[in-house]
């Protein structure tokens, strides 16, 4: 039984890591202008809309969303285990 589950975790894992579904939240990330802007200004208010909107928007597979700036300061973090859409 052990056996099972860890094989089973293996998979749902690589899925999860490297699916077809991580390369289409990906691009949905790095397409969003409102959050290049954002990161571009070092603004943390349109970052946590970005990362809102994102995280939130139906279909899409993205659990946790953590923005920084250039320089390394976090700006939005968004989701996670106890979250639930707004």
């Amino acid at each position: 039984m052990a056996a099972d589950d860890k094989w089973a975790t293996k998979v749902i894992y690589r899925g999860e890591s490297h699916g077809w579904e991580v390369s289409a939240d990906s691009a949905h990330v790095t397409g969003a202008a409102d959050l290049s802007t954002a990161v571009a200004d070092d603004s943390e208010p349109a970052a946590l809309a970005a990362v809102t909107r994102i995280v939130f928007t139906p279909h899409w597979h993205i659990v946790r969303l953590r923005v920084l700036s250039r320089s390394g300061q976090l700006l939005a973090d968004v989701g996670g285990h106890t979250s639930w859409p707004p």
